[in-house]
Formats: C-alpha cells, sequence, structure tokens
C-alpha cells in the first residue's frame, strides 16, 4: 500500500512495467545493476524516482538478486527520503550562509583597518606638507599621499567586487585564454616593480590553455595574488 501511495500507481498496473521507467535518470538503473551484478546485494542506494504523475521524489534503494518461478529477479525495496534530503539541502545552504556571512565579517574588520592606515598616513603627510617649503620634501609628501589614495581606491575596487559577487549577478562569462591573462598581467606588474626595486620572473608556456569564465573577475583575482606578493617581498 505505501508503494502504490508512492507511485501513485496500483499492483496491477505496475506488474510488467519496466523498472526503468520509474527511474528520472535512466543512467541510475544502469548503475545499480552494475553494483548488483557485483555484489548481488546493495542497500542504501539513493535515487531521485517519479510517480505515474511525473511527481518527482528521492528514494533510498535496497536490493538483492534472487530466483523467482527458477527465473532469475531482482528483490527491491525503497524508502521515501524527501524530506530528508530536503531538510539536508536546508542544513547546507544555511552552513553556507553562515559561512558567507563569517568570511564577509572577517574582511569588514580587516578592511576597516586598512582603511584606518592610509588614513592616517595622508593626514600626516598633508599636515607635513604645510610645515615644510623645502620642495622636495613637499614632493615626498605628495608622492606618500597619492600612493595612499591609491591604495584606498583599490581597497574600493574590492569591497564592489565583493559586493557583486555576493549579490548573485551573474558573471559575464565566455571562452578565455589563460595564458594571454597571465601575461598581460605580468607585463603591468613588471613595470611596476621596477618602481619598487623589486623584480618579477615568471614562466609561462606558450601554449593556449582555454577556460570559460568571466575575464574581468579572473583579471582581478589573479591581481590580487601578485599584490600579495609584492607588499610581502622585501626590496
Amino acid at each position: 500500500p505505501r508503494a502504490e501511495t508512492l507511485l501513485k500507481m496500483k499492483r496491477n498496473d505496475a506488474i510488467g512495467k519496466p523498472a526503468v521507467s520509474l527511474y528520472v535518470n535512466a543512467e541510475d538503473r544502469g548503475r545499480m545493476i552494475a553494483q548488483l551484478r557485483t555484489s548481488n546485494q546493495l542497500s542504501d542506494f539513493e535515487v531521485l524516482l517519479h510517480d505515474s504523475d511525473q511527481r518527482e521524489f528521492w528514494a533510498s534503494l535496497s536490493a538483492i538478486t534472487m530466483l523467482y518461478e527458477d527465473k532469475p529477479a531482482i528483490f527491491v525495496t525503497f524508502q521515501d527520503m524527501t524530506e530528508r534530503k530536503r531538510a539536508e539541502s536546508q542544513a547546507f545552504a544555511l552552513a553556507v550562509e553562515q559561512e558567507r556571512v563569517k568570511v564577509l565579517s572577517a574582511f569588514i574588520q580587516n578592511a576597516s583597518h586598512e582603511f584606518r592606515t592610509p588614513l592616517a598616513i595622508i593626514g600626516s603627510s598633508m599636515y607635513l606638507l604645510t610645515r615644510t617649503e623645502d620642495m622636495a620634501q613637499r614632493h615626498r609628501h605628495i608622492e606618500k599621499a597619492e600612493a595612499q589614495i591609491k591604495h584606498i581606491a583599490h581597497l574600493i575596487e574590492i569591497l564592489t567586487t565583493m559586493t557583486r559577487l555576493d549579490s548573485g549577478t551573474p558573471l559575464e562569462t565566455r571562452p578565455l585564454n589563460l595564458v594571454e591573462l597571465v601575461n598581460e598581467l605580468v607585463f603591468t606588474v613588471r613595470w611596476e616593480a621596477r618602481h619598487e626595486d623589486l623584480t618579477m620572473n615568471a614562466e609561462i608556456p606558450h601554449v593556449r590553455l582555454m577556460i570559460h569564465g568571466d575575464a574581468e573577475q579572473l583579471q582581478a583575482a589573479l591581481r590580487r595574488l601578485v599584490e600579495n606578493a609584492q607588499r610581502y617581498t622585501p626590496n
């Protein structure tokens, strides 16, 4: 009776009906048969089935090979596990959301510190700028302030990117040659590194490495990696 309720199918209607017709994905039936051929039995085989109205539901199958009227047969029992799957999905979504909030909170804390430092440097540079008439010193203070302004703009760009990714806005993906992206980045960073008394070495294969992704976001991610290396490399 329980099977009839789940499948919305009377016993007489089920007799002679191909079992594969109950599977949402016919490949699952093939995987089950393959396991039975190996061990003659299986348990807790999770699969997506559908009833006579094409309503899909998750089921946990157990099966064993046997003889029925002297003919090979498969005896199968199954249990509806739709509610368990739904609970697992909700638990996973909650865990993802909690981790997202945790990462975002940590980033905001770090960002507040990152903003505080350049603002302090800008403030001190502007103060010292007003206290000296020496053009060389004034120029150094201006350069310091400009560098920190650039750093703040960079932080704002990161915050904007995080907000965009967190909002679920679809990425603009297309086929890309990853080697070309890296080459472009290396060309730019090498020029910048010279001004910081740093040398950048890169071994890039002369091949096409095609991927599917968002060029802007990939370039930004690669740029962050290199900038971290620059920041923590002594000159």
